[in-house]
């Protein structure tokens, strides 16, 4: 399965440009995949 998104520092920047405060971000390991999570709130 192939899976496209963007890059971590452009995923970044579009949450933060949409308004939202960024809390927590970070690279988690599942069953030897990794998926970026980003935790933010509503400003």
């Amino acid at each position: 399965m192939f899976w496209s998104h963007y890059g971590k520092d452009t995923s970044l920047e579009l949450v933060s440009s949409a308004g939202f405060k960024l809390i927590w971000h970070d690279i988690v390991e599942t069953n030897g995949e990794l998926t970026f999570w980003i935790l933010a709130k509503k400003e």
